[in-house]
């Protein structure tokens, strides 16, 4: 059965969806696009990053993976692949619990790193056990064995912590009301459950499968990509309190408000 977009999928160099999903969702895309502007500009032009501030430090790295998330969701979106882009907003909330937990006390920067150390030794760890990747081969070729003991050292000087996992991220960043709602709707599209992928079988009246839907939920393209761009710019919230930043707060109010009014002319489904 050959999709719409040929036999090469969405390799195609374009198909059949990209037009239409463009026009139906242009209001999204140019506040997408707006959004991601102005927080390139919030990292690269008003944040001062001190090379001696491991916490702010650590807050624009964060900030500037979870903006490479944001435009990965864009991207994907804008080609159809929404179950891929829904993984990316997801990816996206992740970070961005973590910027807002780690600015917000120099206790959580420390337990981040902390919990980083400890995640590193045991994937190498486990790295040694299971070799046969090429990618796990060229973690362990990176490490010596004077890394390994020196990243030993370091976790036993932490000493023994709690693990810091997503659910404790975004308590700590104030958003723990997201994580228990949007965070796991979106996972649903990670781990590729049975409700998830029904949503691919065309059914006849007597509940035979008639054809498969290469696309499917281009209907929530509008939403996904606005629902992005809040969660973003929580993100940015916490970098203007990290380097004392305010004149991001009118752009900001703008963005948002742009956001609202796309909520509530969404196209309908």
């Amino acid at each position: 059965m050959e999709t719409d977009a040929g036999l090469d999928g969405f390799l195609s160099e374009s198909h059949a969806y990209e037009a239409e999903i463009s026009r139906a969702n242009r209001d999204a895309f140019d506040i997408a696009r707006r959004i991601n502007r102005e927080c390139h500009s919030l990292l690269f032009n008003k944040a001062e990053v001190h090379n001696r501030d491991g916490q702010a430090m650590l807050v624009a790295a964060l900030f500037l993976r979870a903006l490479q998330h944001y435009q990965a969701s864009i991207l994907l979106l804008s080609k159809g692949l929404v179950a891929s882009g829904r993984v990316a907003i997801r990816a996206e909330l992740e970070a961005v619990f973590a910027i807002r937990a780690v600015a917000d006390s120099e206790q959580n920067y420390r337990a981040f790193v902390n919990d980083h150390l400890h995640e590193r030794l045991e994937l190498i760890k486990k790295a040694r056990q299971h070799p046969e990747y090429p990618m796990m081969q060229r973690l362990l070729d990176a490490v010596s064995d004077e890394d390994f003991a020196r990243l030993k050292e370091q976790v036993k000087r932490a000493g023994a912590v709690n693990k810091l996992t997503t659910k404790v991220l975004s308590e700590r960043a104030g958003l723990h009301p997201l994580y228990v709602s949007v965070y796991r709707l979106l996972s649903g599209a990670v781990h590729s459950g049975a409700r998830e992928l029904d949503a691919y079988l065309i059914l006849d009246a007597d509940g035979e499968v008639r054809e498969i839907d290469y696309a499917t939920g281009l209907h929530e393209v509008s939403d996904l990509l606005l629902t992005a761009g809040d969660f973003i710019l929580l993100g940015s919230d916490a970098v203007c309190r990290q380097f004392e930043i305010t004149s991001f707060a009118e752009p900001r109010r703008e963005l948002s408000a742009a956001i609202v009014a796309g909520m509530e002319n969404s196209p309908e489904d």
